[in-house]
């Protein structure tokens, strides 16, 4: 049977586009697709344009984007190397360092701008004959025959592939269409992001405090600057989302503890709901779920964006061995293989992410007695230590 594409793609942000990039050399004919049209005008590289949606992007995602052929031009859109990590609890003396000098390493990563990383992954793909990228289009309707899935686009198209991708994000169409359930937990908390300026320099350091109404994190900027991701408790986060900039900042600036100084706010503020989901099955026939299609965790940890690499990398894997094996592509057995591997670890991921969270987001006397103990644990095992730091990394 003939198929307009060999696999579409539905979903052309950082994963999406990872994924079409990872697979443009195996000799598929991809289509990738996403209703979001990006601003012609953006960026214009002044200190205004800054993204304030970020990610910390580990080495070892660094390493895939280098091996794809994007990291050597992203490197040029101003990432912020970040070298150290301080983590520390709202009633503990304890902090808890985690450096890259103890791995022997420069980094243990980078904080990139979310628009700039889909920027230039767009940009590698425009040099991809193999995948034709189309954006502004968005997915209708999705049907599974015996040997093709079928969509019907936005733009009045019907298009047929051996396999659909579901990269389109945590509230996913394509997950929907396809009737995979998911499990999931609201956190009844808001994530507020925006670009900050501190009295002191962030010393290219990830701060990060744990307050019983959420933790509060700042991630170094390239310029200086650093962006803030405050997850608080719904009743919070709407009280500091209706705050003006001087209360904002007055209560930022209390709430980190003088940390880097005062705290002025240099963007707007935009706050998202908190969720945990997870995929009850990451494949169907001629159907896979990629990235927060197929999970999304708690920001607090920093590795959404990180774990859907994985997947993409591991995805690309598991088609390249089927191709070269000679499988159909879209069979549930050729997929499973990327299923076992990702889903465990994805699942332990959530699972560590909604424990810190319920740990540390709350005022028990016990909880807060056992969080001060943990924080000393860690501290005095240089082992346990080294297996956060190796988190950290991506290793």
């Amino acid at each position: 049977m003939q198929h307009d594409y060999d696999i579409i793609i539905v979903g052309a942000n950082i994963v999406g586009a990872t994924l079409a990039c990872a697979l443009a050399d195996s000799g598929l004919k991809l289509l990738l697709i996403d209703g979001y049209k990006p601003d012609a005008n953006w960026p214009n590289n002044s200190y205004d344009d800054y993204d304030i949606r970020v990610s910390a992007l580990t080495s070892t995602s660094s390493e895939l984007l280098e091996k794809l052929g994007v990291w050597q031009n992203l490197i040029k859109e101003r990432p912020s190397p970040f070298r150290a990590l301080h983590v520390w609890n709202e009633d503990a003396n304890n902090k808890l360092i985690f450096d890259s000098a103890d791995t022997g390493t420069a980094y243990l990563g980078h904080i990139v701008e979310n628009r700039r990383v889909q920027q230039a992954l767009h940009q590698a793909l425009a040099y991809r004959r193999s995948v034709e990228l189309a954006l502004g289009v968005s997915l209708e309707t999705l049907t599974v025959e015996k040997d093709r899935a079928v969509i019907t686009t936005s733009n009045n198209k019907t298009i047929s592939a051996k396999l659909v991708v579901g990269a389109d994000g945590a509230h996913s169409k394509v997950r929907e269409l396809s009737h995979i359930t998911t499990t999931s937990r609201d956190y009844q908390q808001q994530g507020i992001v925006a670009n900050v300026i501190t009295e002191k320099p962030n010393q290219q350091i990830g701060w990060q405090r744990f307050l019983e109404t959420g933790p509060l994190a700042f991630l170094p900027l390239d310029d200086g600057r650093s962006s803030i991701v405050w997850s608080a408790k719904n009743d919070y986060a709407n009280e500091l989302m209706a705050m003006d900039k001087t209360a904002f900042e007055a209560e930022i600036t209390t709430a980190f503890q003088n940390e880097l100084g005062q705290v002025t706010l240099d963007s707007e503020r935009a706050a998202f709901p908190l969720k945990a989901q997870h995929a009850n099955d990451y494949i169907t026939k001629r159907i896979a779920l990629v990235g927060d299609a197929a999970h999304s965790i708690h920001p607090l940890a920093g590795q959404g964006v990180n774990l859907g690499l994985l997947d993409a990398a591991c995805f690309a894997n598991t088609i390249e061995t089927a191709l070269e094996n000679k499988r159909d592509i879209g069979r549930e057995y050729t997929l499973k293989k990327y299923q076992r591997a990702r889903k465990t670890s994805n699942l332990t991921m959530l699972t560590a992410t909604n424990s810190l969270n319920k740990l540390f987001s709350n005022n028990n006397d016990t909880l807060n007695w056992l969080r001060n103990i943990s924080f000393a644990t860690i501290n005095a095992a240089p082992k346990t230590t080294s297996i956060f730091i190796g988190l950290a990394a991506g290793k």
